[in-house]
């Protein structure tokens, strides 16, 4: 066979495969088409509640297979109502602890602000104290200085008169110092007795605080677990209950195939049975386009079409290798 013989050979058997593709693809599709409308038709035979006494098996696979969905669709319900009032009982506790804390928090900032005031008030008090104490020390310093003055020979009658003076002015100065001293120390003991309690109070609300948000906590991670495990219960339900569905679907296929083939005369499945049949008729139109193809298979051109595959195979190896060749041989040194 001469190399044009081949190609032209060959080309009808690659047109011939080409179309055997495409019309193989056509057919796929209608067998999916034809397998909806079965499982319609058995539906609509079910939901139509259609004497399908004659099919024993297939009546008692279906109400199996109902019996079981409706059992899960129920149990789903009532995992999602136990979610429901999980998620509700959750939501009511933590706005409870809520709502307590900030009783809590707004009870404790009264408690520091006053605890705050006493406290300013004691330290106030305590550098009033202190700052006379200290002036009674300098008082102390400066009257035996004074004092030295006085006794010195050398001071002259005026200066003593002068010393006297402000010895008497350091002696009114003390007293009025330490009768303040005393009064503060008096005025000081009942804000020192209310810090105590106050002091108390506070860290004693702190406390509850601390426990009541470890409580909220502790709560919260219970329901989280709770719910959690509720949500992976309605996951498991759902992947049985999409299984039992294909399930239920396989068996209206067969359904709706036993009622085609015994050519069931119920009204209410009629228009459901003419869908089949159309479709039947179509799939069986490209069934034969198919065998038709077939047919035309030629043992010739299907060997012209592999030795044309090989030829353009080898052409393509070929000018792949010199152009690999070309790029060493040009390739800068």
């Amino acid at each position: 066979m001469s190399l044009k013989s081949i190609f032209q050979e060959g080309m009808k058997e690659r047109k011939r495969k080409k179309s055997l593709g495409k019309i193989s693809n056509e057919f796929k599709e209608k067998e999916k088409v034809h397998a909806g409308r079965l499982t319609a038709l058995g539906q609509k035979a079910w939901e139509e509640k259609t004497d399908i006494s004659a099919f024993a098996d297939v009546q008692a696979a279906l109400s199996s297979a109902q019996q079981n969905l409706d059992d899960l669709r129920t149990q789903a319900e009532k995992i999602l109502k136990q979610k429901q009032d999980s998620e509700a009982a959750k939501k009511q506790e933590n706005d409870r602890f809520s709502a307590n804390q900030k009783e809590m928090e707004e009870k404790k900032r009264d408690v520091d602000q006053k605890l705050n005031g006493q406290r300013n008030a004691w330290q106030a008090l305590q550098k009033e104290m202190g700052q006379a104490t200290s002036r009674l020390a300098a008082i102390a310093t400066e009257r035996t200085k004074l004092n030295g003055k006085t006794a010195d020979a050398a001071t002259s009658e005026t200066e003593k008169t002068d010393l006297a003076k402000q010895l008497a002015d350091l002696a009114k100065e003390e007293d009025e110092l330490k009768s303040r001293i005393k009064e503060k120390e008096e005025s000081g003991k009942p804000l020192q007795l209310q810090l105590v309690p106050l002091q108390e109070e506070s860290a004693q609300l702190l406390k509850q605080m601390e426990s009541l948000r470890a409580e909220q906590k502790k709560m919260l991670v219970e329901m989280d677990k709770k719910i959690t495990a509720l949500n992976n219960e309605l996951s498991t339900n759902s992947e049985k209950t999409r299984e039992a569905e294909k399930n239920q679907k396989l068996d209206f296929k067969i359904l709706g195939e036993r009622i085609t083939g015994a050519q069931h005369a119920d009204p209410n499945i009629a228009k459901e049975i003419a869908a089949v049949l159309t479709a039947r008729t179509e799939m069986d139109g490209v069934r034969a386009l198919i065998g038709g193809l077939e047919r035309q298979k030629d043992g010739l051109q299907v060997s012209a079409y592999k030795k044309m595959m090989a030829i353009v195979i080898s052409g393509i190896v070929l000018v792949a290798a010199i152009i690999v060749l070309l790029l060493i041989l040009l390739a800068p040194k």
